[in-house]
């Protein structure tokens, strides 16, 4: 079922563009964002956020009112034409930008509604996929700062995160199908919240999600996501440290600026083994305390902080193996390279060992030796 819904998702995607008559546009409500919850009775509670265009010989422009929708409906054949039949203009997905469960929705399990919102013919399987912690009420009267669209602020704030920290997975639909389907079917969704001040209403990423199956099982925190991304190749930036040579009981403050990781698979004696090569580049931010950079001391420090990150990605895996996580596609691999034995054993995590090799690198703009901080 899985297989085939991406498939006609692809197939939309070929055959169905942007609007290009704009006496259409004026018709339509284009949504920006979706957010699902349910009750105990399995009756969904729907927010649609979405804004009519104004339109000019120039293009379209988002400049409409803000517009939300709300609809109950236990029937999930029925949602569709519900939302339809709130609103006198035509509700158009192509501009969809996110779509929210909250935990209990999630706990129940995603891939019905799933099924339902990316079937719908305008839907775009780019936008991303998430997890609400806040009151849903807050959807309606939420005032952000420097941007009227609850969806379009949102993803500005993931991709800004994801680049600038690398504590948050963004997840897509079609991603979330993929790591769904496959090898142990476990995935990662972020956690996000409102925080609301006096000088205005942000987002927040609180922490990440884990679904197994598409249902929610667990969080993981933001730090051990930093630690994960950089074990899966998808680490941008972040904060890292080492131990001051100088004074021992003070620490060096790194920023990690590339990671590349290189990972290769072996199986031998019914263990798969799996180990992964990090190179990493990094940049003095700061000390505890003073310090002389020397050839020797910056050998130490790059030294400790190898040893920090392979501390924590053993301890990071071995830490969500024992709760049968697969946070390093474990599964998924061995089936990949190892067809014939993951046929006698399809639950392979247990037999997993992972061998870490780290290498960071500390890059100076200009040459900082003998010189004291």
């Amino acid at each position: 079922m899985k297989k085939f819904i991406l498939v006609l998702i692809v197939i939309f995607a070929f055959l169905v563009g942007v609007p290009t008559n704009y006496k259409d546009l004026d018709k339509m409500l284009l949504v920006t964002s979706i957010i699902i919850d349910v009750d105990d009775e399995g009756t969904y509670n729907i927010f649609l956020e979405g804004f009519s265009p104004t339109t000019s010989t120039s293009g379209i422009k988002q400049e409409g009112q803000r517009t939300i929708i709300n609809v109950k409906e236990k029937d999930t054949s029925e949602i569709i034409n519900k939302i339809s039949s709130q609103s006198n203009l035509t509700i158009n997905y192509t501009h969809n930008r996110v779509i929210l469960f909250t935990k209990k929705a999630a706990t129940r399990g995603i891939d019905e509604m799933m099924d339902l919102f990316v079937s719908a013919e305008e839907f775009v399987i780019r936008n991303y996929v998430g997890i609400w912690d806040s009151n849903l009420e807050t959807i309606d009267d939420i005032k952000l700062n420097g941007e009227k669209f609850f969806g379009l602020y949102l993803v500005a704030q993931l991709n800004n995160s994801h680049t600038m920290a690398s504590n948050n997975f963004n997840t897509t639909i079609r991603r979330l199908y993929n790591d769904s389907s496959i090898g142990s079917k476990t995935t990662i969704l972020p956690v996000i919240r409102t925080k609301r001040t006096s000088a205005g209403d942000s987002l927040d990423i609180k922490c990440n999600a884990i679904l197994k199956d598409f249902k929610y099982v667990g969080e993981i925190a933001s730090k051990d996501i930093i630690t994960t991304n950089m074990m899966m190749n998808e680490a941008k930036s972040a904060a890292i440290s080492s131990r001051n040579p100088d004074i021992t009981d003070k620490t060096i403050g790194l920023r990690m600026t590339k990671c590349k990781t290189k990972t290769d698979y072996g199986y031998k004696d019914g263990i798969f083994i799996i180990k992964k090569h990090l190179n990493v580049h990094a940049i003095y931010r700061g000390a505890q305390g003073k310090i002389k950079i020397t050839d020797e001391n910056i050998k130490q420090i790059e030294k400790d902080a190898e040893e920090n990150i392979n501390f924590n990605c053993y301890k990071i895996f071995n830490e969500y193996k024992d709760k049968n996580i697969d946070l390093i596609k474990a599964q998924e691999n061995f089936y990949r390279r190892f067809p014939a034995e993951s046929k006698k054993n399809n639950d392979i995590l247990k037999n997993t060992r992972l061998d870490v090799e780290t290498k960071v690198k500390i890059d100076f703009s200009s040459d900082p030796k003998n010189i004291t901080f």
